[in-house]
């Protein structure tokens, strides 16, 4: 039973840190940067669970390095300076001339009265039943 516990912690683990990762990735971040901030999340955590006199100090450490990707600095600071962000301007292209519908009605072919029987009439319609 302990070994599916470790890997349900495991698995749980995994779902927790693979949030602020994705999130540091869908920013444009580095490779290289999302993989040292994934070891230094999983250092503190380590470091957390292994040094308990530590654990009042480095726990909340571990909480705000697992807050940071989720903290827009520019935009953030943005606001608390006062500054406005820039203007959008949204610009729609000019709209196509638009083509008058074509016309792919077959031409009206009428059936030659010798072509066998089976055809209807000229006028259009069906052949009669003889008999």
């Amino acid at each position: 039973m302990p070994a599916a516990v470790l890997i349900l912690v495991l698995v749980v683990a995994a779902v927790v840190l693979a949030v602020p990762l994705r999130r540091l990735y869908l920013d444009g971040r580095s490779r290289s940067a999302i993989l040292t901030y994934a070891v230094v999340l999983l250092a503190l955590a380590v470091a957390v669970t292994e040094f308990r006199p530590l654990t009042r100090y480095l726990l909340p450490v571990l909480f705000l390095v697992y807050l940071v990707p989720f903290v827009t600095w520019r935009g953030g600071l943005d606001r608390l300076l006062g500054r406005r962000p820039e203007a959008v301007r949204v610009v729609r292209p000019e709209p196509r001339a638009v083509e008058p519908p074509r016309n792919v009605t077959p031409d009206d072919v009428t059936p030659d009265d010798d072509s066998g029987a089976g055809a209807g009439d000229a006028d259009g319609s069906p052949p009669k039943a003889e008999g």
